[in-house]
Formats: C-alpha cells, sequence, structure tokens
C-alpha cells in the first residue's frame, strides 16, 4: 500500500483530534486540576526569574511546564475548555513526530512501506493507555515532555545519519527542555545512550558510543546540566529528591521486599503496555502475580543488550522512562502507587519499535498468514480506538470518572472522597453525606486521611455536632503540613459557632485563646500579613482596643501596596489610638 507522506500525516492528525475531541467538553478534574488552575489564577505578574530559579525548597522543578500554564492565563485566562483542546494539539504533534521517527527507523531496516509508520503512529494516537494524559489537564507535563523526548530523538537520528554535530547539538538542548519539563525525562539518557551506540546494529555498545562519542558526551551534558539547574533553584532543599534518598535510606528499608515490589510493578506496567485493559485512574492493589511478568521483563532486557538493535535500543529507551515509575511505588509519591499516565511517555518508543518488530516477522509468514494478521491488526485498532474514545466520555465528568474508577477500586477512599466533592457540586448533597459519612480512611493514610476527615467534620458541623467535628480536625492539625492552613481555619469557625452558644466564661475564655494561637501560628507560617488585620478584628471583638490597634497598625505597615484590607487597617489603626 501506498500512503502519500502528506495524506498519512493529515490522517493522523484528523484521527488524533477526532479520538479527543470529546475531551473539550470536559471540565476541570478535582484532582489536580483545579489547583492548577486557582495557583496560576493568583499569578498577577510574570517573572522568569522565579519561575526558574523560585530560590526555596521544592518538590517538583517543571518550569517550561509553569511557562505553558502562565501563557494559557494571560492569553484565554485558564479556560478549561482551551486547555483541553492544547492538550489534543499535544498529542496530536506526539503522533505526527512518532510517524517521522519510525519512518527514519524504518529505513534503517530498508523497509520502504509507508504503512508501517503511519500504523506506529496510528498505535500511538489510539493506544487506550496514554487515554489519562490527554483527557486530564494536568496530564499536560507527560505530553510536552514527551514532546521534547521524541524531538531529541528525531533530531539524534537525523545528526547521526548526517554526521552533523549541529543538529546533534539541538537534539541536545531538545532533551534539556524535556527534563525542564518532566523530571523522569532525564531518565531517558540511558536509552537515548542505547540508541546512540546500537544506530550501527554491528556495533558494541562501547564501540558505538565511542564512534560516536560527540552525541553521547552532549547528550550527557544535557542531563548534568538539568540537576545544576535543579540545585540551584531549590537552594533551600529539594524535597522531590529527599524523599527518594530517605526512602531508600529508612531504618525499615527491606531490600528483598522492595525488589518483590519492583519486580512486580514492573510486571504489570510491561503488560499494561501490551494489555491496557481494564483501564483505572486510580491503581492502588495489583497482584502478586505481576512478578512473574517482572522477571520475563529482565529476560527481555538482557536479550535486547545482547541483539544490539536500534529497535532494541527504543524498547529499552521505553524501559528507562518508566524506571521513575517504580520510585514512585516505593517511596509512595503520588497518590497512587501505580498509574496509567506513567506510561505515555514510553509509548512513544515502544510504538516505533514493535511496529517495526510486528512487520519484520510478518514478511517471514506466508501470504495466507500475513492477510490473516493484517485483519487481526485492523480488528485491534479498532478496538483501541473505541476503547480510548470510550474513555474520553467517562473523563467528561467528575462523577461518571470517580464511580467507575470505584467500580476497579472500591475500597480506594480518596476516589470516595473525589466523588463525595463532585455530588456536591451539582447538589446530590444526601448522596454525598451518605457516601462521606461512609468513608474510613486508613491508619497510615497521613495527607488522605486528613483530607477525609476535614470533609467529614464539615458535615459533621453541618449537622449541629460541633464538638465532634473539632474532634476530628484536632486529631490531624499535628504534622500537617501544608494543609495546617485548611484545618487551623475550619476550627477557628467551629470555635467562633460553640463561642456564640456558649454561656460558660470560662470555656469562652479558652476557646478564644484556641482562635488566638491558631490566627498568630497561621501568621507565623505564612508570613502574611492579612493575618495580622485578622488578629487586629478578633482582639477589637474582645473589647481589647490596645492590641487591636498594634496589630491594624503592622497589618498597614506589612501588608503591599493595592491589598483591598491596607486602607481599612490603617482607618481602624487611627481610630483606635
Amino acid at each position: 500500500m501506498t500512503l502519500r507522506r502528506g495524506f498519512a500525516v493529515l490522517l493522523l492528525i484528523f484521527i488524533s483530534v477526532g479520538i479527543y475531541y470529546p475531551a473539550i467538553f470536559a471540565g476541570a478534574n478535582s484532582v489536580d486540576d483545579i489547583h492548577i488552575i486557582t495557583a496560576y489564577l493568583n499569578i498577577d505578574n510574570f517573572d522568569l526569574k522565579s519561575l526558574f530559579l523560585p530560590g526555596s525548597s521544592g518538590y517538583y522543578y517543571r518550569p517550561i511546564l509553569g511557562l505553558t500554564f502562565i501563557f494559557d492565563k494571560f492569553v484565554w485566562g485558564l479556560n478549561e475548555s482551551f486547555m483541553h483542546l492544547e492538550n489534543i494539539l499535544f498529542h496530536g504533534l506526539n503522533v505526527v513526530i512518532v510517524f517521522l521517527i519510525s519512518e527514519h527507523v524504518a529505513r534503517r531496516y530498508s523497509i520502504e512501506e509507508r504503512l508501517v509508520p503511519f500504523c506506529a503512529a496510528l498505535l500511538f494516537a489510539v493506544h487506550p493507555i496514554n487515554s489519562e494524559s490527554v483527557s486530564w489537564i494536568a496530564g499536560r507535563t507527560d505530553l510536552i515532555a514527551g514532546i521534547f523526548i521524541s524531538l531529541s530523538i528525531l533530531f539524534l537520528l537525523i545528526a547521526m545519519q548526517r554526521e552533523n554535530v549541529f543538529i546533534g547539538l539541538i537534539a541536545a538542548v531538545v532533551f534539556l527542555i524535556s527534563c525542564l519539563t518532566k523530571e523522569v525525562a532525564v531518565c531517558a539518557l540511558p536509552g537515548l545512550l542505547a540508541i546512540v551506540a546500537f544506530h550501527d546494529s554491528q556495533d558494541s555498545l562501547l564501540h558505538g558510543l565511542m564512534k560516536r562519542w560527540f552525541f553521547a558526551a552532549t547528550l550527557s551534558f544535557s542531563a548534568i546540566t538539568y540537576f545544576l539547574f535543579r540545585f540551584f533553584a531549590f537552594r533551600h532543599g529539594d524535597s522531590g529528591i529527599n524523599i527518594v534518598t530517605n526512602s531508600v535510606n529508612a531504618p525499615t528499608f527491606d531490600l528483598l521486599n522492595n525488589i518483590r515490589v519492583i519486580l512486580k510493578v514492573s510486571g504489570f506496567y510491561f503488560k499494561k503496555i501490551f494489555i491496557p485493559w481494564p483501564l483505572n485512574f486510580a491503581i492502588v492493589r495489583i497482584s502478586d502475580y505481576y512478578v512473574i511478568a517482572g522477571v520475563i521483563l529482565i529476560i527481555t532486557l538482557v536479550y535486547m543488550l545482547y541483539k544490539r538493535g536500534l529497535i532494541h535500543a527504543f524498547f529499552l529507551t521505553s524501559i528507562c522512562v518508566t524506571a521513575p515509575a517504580l520510585l514512585v511505588a516505593l517511596a509512595r509519591m503520588a497518590w497512587t502507587p501505580v498509574a496509567e499516565r506513567y506510561l505515555y511517555i514510553p509509548c512513544i518508543t515502544f510504538s516505533v519499535a514493535i511496529s517495526i518488530l510486528v512487520y519484520k516477522n510478518m514478511n517471514q509468514c506466508s501470504t495466507r498468514i500475513k492477510n490473516l494478521l493484517y485483519l487481526l491488526i485492523v480488528v485491534f485498532f479498532i478496538i483501541c480506538s473505541y476503547s480510548t474514545v470510550r474513555r474520553v466520555m467517562i473523563w467528561q465528568s467528575n462523577i461518571a470518572l470517580f464511580e467507575d474508577t470505584l467500580k476497579n477500586s472500591p475500597d480506594f477512599y480518596l476516589a470516595k472522597n473525589e466523588l463525595v466533592y463532585a455530588l456536591q457540586q451539582i447538589g446530590r448533597n444526601d448522596e454525598a453525606k451518605k457516601l462521606m459519612l461512609s468513608i474510613e480512611a486508613p491508619e497510615n493514610s497521613k495527607r488522605g486521611g486528613k483530607l477525609v476527615d476535614g470533609n467529614r467534620a464539615a458535615i459533621i458541623a453541618a449537622d449541629g455536632d460541633l464538638n465532634g467535628a473539632k474532634k476530628l480536625l484536632l486529631r490531624n492539625i499535628e504534622d500537617s503540613g501544608s494543609m495546617y492552613p485548611s484545618i487551623a481555619e475550619r476550627i477557628i469557625s467551629i470555635n467562633m459557632k460553640l463561642i456564640s452558644g456558649e454561656r460558660n466564661s470560662i470555656k469562652i475564655k479558652e476557646l478564644r485563646n484556641e482562635i488566638l494561637t491558631l490566627l498568630l501560628k497561621l501568621q507565623e507560617q505564612s508570613g502574611d500579613p492579612f493575618y495580622y488585620y485578622r488578629i487586629g478584628q478578633f482582639h477589637l471583638s474582645i473589647g481589647d482596643r490596645t492590641t487591636a490597634q498594634r496589630s491594624f497598625s503592622e497589618a498597614y505597615l506589612k501588608s503591599p501596596e493595592g491589598a483591598y484590607y491596607k486602607p481599612a487597617a490603617k482607618k481602624l489603626a487611627e481610630k483606635l489610638k
């Protein structure tokens, strides 16, 4: 079959956009999307330096991703439909780059049939495993990092074919940009070095790297540069690196058990990229039988290193980029130990390699068998397309998504919590209340348990049990980290209601002291002068005019120009003198 290049590209774009088109009508997901939109809506000025060098401690370092959200803010006000459209277009661009990479690799294997790179790109376009990253606004990080990694591979292949060092430099720079988009991209380096080494299949690993040392050196330099960027960006502590380091050095570190977990999770992802079903937003438990698949993957890895082919280097790249997902499972660095979105970038190189491998093996079959295989491939693409469209439709509604999630993970308390929020958003409050009160968070759930208890406290308080709600909140306030402000504010609100109905003066004094202590700690933690204004209001409400005057003065002197409470603080400070 002869396909014109331009027609193939246009058809791939049409298919990609067509399959994901319904996502444009989806809203913001309550997991991450709303927080991202809120955070960037509150940014008034664009500061490039603070984006790349925040000068504080941090977990994620993704300045390129931040640039895209800042663009969204100033161009179309973080409109959800436009942000979903961007995700679809980013995915479409990735599909086209996969096609171009596959063309190049196919020629290395003397395959001139354009149907092969078309099928590779089509597989990536419709693969159901990619639906989470494309449908979720927060999944953009995988899409953009994928674009830059795939561009780096494309430029690298062209540079080695033409022996052009300038294009090789471009490949290295683009690889650095991918790392600045999502940190896991740096783990593609061993795979990229394998592509360099195995570009000519007759070369050994060492000989291939020495022969094309310039390309290997520039890619390695990009990885080093990324870590230097990250070091200078987080001069006051890199919590992301610390979590991984502390997990490995923890007194409870169990080497044999961690090897078992690594094999199990590796086997799960190995199966998932071939057989993505069932699709699930929150995968919290996987079978121990996946250890067997993990062992098979290790054997396959050794075999690919032995074979030293270019397509084997692409498989190796997929494995390398999946490796950080194993750390997530070990260190519990995300809300679920495993996730489908971690396979978006690995699926890029996987689609290229598997398509060429299948074609090479099909050519050795008889015509009858070959025709049967062509039919099976067409059926497979139809099933994948249907599955992806169905998944995109589910992602259109938070209620549909979390109901589907609970079908697959019925005991996952955080998914229940998100479903409660979704039900409340559309006024189904009785259902939300019943579900919320049924949630039991595990003892070691840390942040998740605090979140659930906070929401349960809100429902209990609304029913009039203020002391019961307060008890839930107080047990979570210690070591609450970034959740301290929300917990403290809820306790303050409950105390104010308790005071209004209290007749015992001693109890009233205790409640007031609690409120004041919480406000002072909130101010200390945040450094926000608005809390001085609130402290002043509190002292004024209990008749302590002298302390109130000092607090209003602090609020006026330390608040930024344009703060809405600044004139009021000044007026009250002068009035109370």
